[in-house]
């Protein structure tokens, strides 16, 4: 995802000819900074809408993705991040956005703001994977800041997904503060962890039952997608990874790919790496940097580990993406070969239709629960069949907006720490603690998909 009102989005590929956007019929007018009031859906109704005397900022109009040239959208992107793509970037480029629906805001033939989407699945708590939209390519240029155009394309992209049957939005965001006005929340977060690898050595033995291998090209890619799928239906958080996102991996970067196969052949597991190659006057101290390390059984995860620790010529092994739960640390002779130098939020979640997102995921404890959310309340009946939400006139038990129940949601925050940091609002004492039992996940959820 990338951030409005500015940029943002893990996803960067570093040059795009600009050609000109043609305004389109059925287009969306507004003047500069116009409110979702002074909007209308079609041009044979819209007015002239001249700029007043002396104001040069043009007339904005909204198109879909379909008609406006990718170029155009490209620029814009390039400008937002502050790069050129490359001449091996720039086709993978296009093809991402081939691969989205969005919005642009045009001016004057100029794209000047852009909001794209995905269809995908995440994983809710209980194993249960729901369609979402996967926010992405967010800017807004720096001429047009502070007029209202991030959340004109966010409405039309929310929009959207209602009507595509998304009940969830989903994004990586690049900075924390832009995205609460929304609706969205942190829902997993993520450790940069850096190990010295001369100390970081495992504490008890392990046996193999499967072996580790190293895979390259197409070879990668058929036998990771399919650990990839085991992992994430059982992971809270996970997001699914589409065909253009592994395409793009492989264009992009030549790591190293290993995977891991279990005693009978099948692929559990595998880890994507890059080696810098560094000397500290004669003492190697390379640097690894951990892309990407998929589990779905404990075995290839420890195989892979030990595959990691024990590169040659290596000084640190970091990565960016690794679980706030994760038992690495634990697993260590030397717990402090291990250092968290930060924690990130990871995927942020904007519930669009809060009774279908309630009633989709499965909850640890039974109960009932009264929320009001953004002025609407749900009944949550939560039980061992499955749940429930439905709409209410009953007096709420908590009151919260759409981007703290995109926290709770995912089971990775407790109601109660949030009503402490007054972001819920308990009316009726105990509601919060009952909360915390229901919306407990059976493990914390994480993401570890840049989209």
């Amino acid at each position: 995802a990338t951030p409005a009102g500015g940029s943002g989005s893990g996803r960067r590929w570093p040059c795009a000819r600009h050609a000109g956007s043609s305004i389109r019929r059925g287009a969306t007018r507004w003047r500069r900074a116009g409110p979702v009031g002074g909007r209308t859906r079609s041009r044979a109704n819209a007015v002239a809408a001249s700029p007043p005397a002396g104001d040069h900022r043009g007339v904005l109009e909204i198109l879909p993705l379909g008609a406006v040239d990718p170029e155009a959208v490209i620029r814009q992107d390039e400008r937002a991040f502050g790069f050129r793509y490359d001449r091996v970037s720039r086709p993978v480029a296009r093809a991402d956005v081939a691969d989205m629906r969005g919005w642009a805001a045009v001016d004057r033939g100029e794209v000047v703001a852009f909001v794209g989407a995905r269809p995908c699945e995440v994983t809710l708590p209980g194993g249960c994977p729901v369609a979402a939209a996967g926010v992405t390519w967010v800017s807004v240029a720096a001429t047009h800041r502070r007029r209202g155009i991030a959340s004109q394309l966010m409405g039309r992209m929310h929009a959207e997904a209602l009507e595509r049957g998304e009940p969830l939005a989903v994004l990586i965001a690049s900075e924390g503060g832009i995205y609460g006005r929304f609706g969205y929340g942190v829902a997993t977060w993520r450790r940069v962890v850096r190990l010295d690898r001369r100390a970081a050595g495992l504490a008890t033995p392990f046996e193999d039952p499967g072996r580790a291998r190293y895979v390259e090209g197409a070879a990668a890619l058929d036998a990771c997608r399919a650990a990839y799928e085991r992992y994430r239906v059982a992971q809270p958080g996970a997001v699914s990874r589409r065909e253009p996102w592994w395409q793009r991996a492989v264009a992009m970067k030549t790591p190293q790919w290993v995977v891991h196969e279990d005693g009978d052949g099948v692929v559990d597991g595998f880890t994507v790496y890059s080696n810098e190659l560094h000397w500290d006057y004669g003492h190697p101290a390379s640097r690894v940097s951990v892309d990407d390390l998929v589990t779905a059984t404990p075995e290839a995860r420890e195989a892979l580990w030990r595959v990691l620790l024990g590169l040659d010529l290596v000084g640190t092994v970091e990565t960016t993406w690794l679980s706030p739960d994760d038992p690495l640390e634990w697993q260590l002779a030397d717990r402090r070969a291990l250092r968290t130098v930060e924690v990130l939020d990871g995927m942020w979640a904007c519930p669009l239709d809060v009774a279908v997102a309630l009633g989709a995921r499965r909850y640890l404890a039974g109960g009932t629960l009264v929320l009001e959310v953004e002025g609407a309340r749900f009944r949550l009946d939560a039980g061992e069949g499955g749940a429930e939400a439905c709409p209410t006139g009953s007096e709420a038990d908590l009151v919260l907006g759409r981007g703290a129940l995109g926290s709770i949601l995912f089971g990775g925050v407790r109601p109660t720490v949030l009503v402490a940091a007054r972001r819920v609002v308990e009316r009726v004492a105990g509601a919060a603690t009952v909360a915390d039992r229901m919306f407990l996940g059976e493990r914390m959820p994480h993401c570890n998909t840049a989209f």
